[in-house]
């Protein structure tokens, strides 16, 4: 299996939306996870996969507005920063191989991963998101 072609998380760029079921009152709230800490690309004047000044199509999204589409729960609300989380992958040595030490914290019962690949192969797994609980469980969601 090839890990990583070449992979931004574009939602781990953006906002990671859960539907909290715990700890407060508040069970039907979305909650962002704040990922700006963890941004290594801008999307706005910048080419994401080089560092360089110029433009991409990723610059086109609706980068500070709030919006929504609809999950299995109901609606979700996210926001795109301008910012990115960008992997390794065979057109773009220079990025790290993975992105640890996200901390969701409390409960969830869904998490919503925004994100994109591109050069990739089709029907082979590209990259995946690795979630460790508190509990010590392990869970890996590949993308393909």
């Amino acid at each position: 299996m090839k890990l990583v072609k070449w992979f931004i998380l574009i939602a781990l760029l953006c906002v990671v939306s859960l539907f909290t079921t715990g700890i407060a009152t508040a069970l039907d709230e979305w909650v962002h996870v704040d990922l700006e800490p963890f941004v290594n690309s801008k999307l706005v004047k910048h080419q994401w996969w080089t560092k360089q000044p110029g433009d991409s199509t990723l610059s086109r999204l609706p980068i500070g507005e709030v919006d929504e589409f609809e999950g299995p729960d109901g609606k979700v609300e996210f926001q795109i920063i301008d910012g990115a989380i960008v992997l390794f992958g065979t057109n773009a040595a220079i990025w790290p191989k993975a992105v640890n030490d996200i901390v969701v914290g409390g409960k969830a019962k869904f998490v919503y991963f925004f994100h994109a690949t591109g050069w990739e192969q089709n029907g082979v797994p590209s990259y995946k998101f690795v979630m460790h609980y508190r509990t010590g469980k392990k869970e890996e969601l590949e993308m393909i």
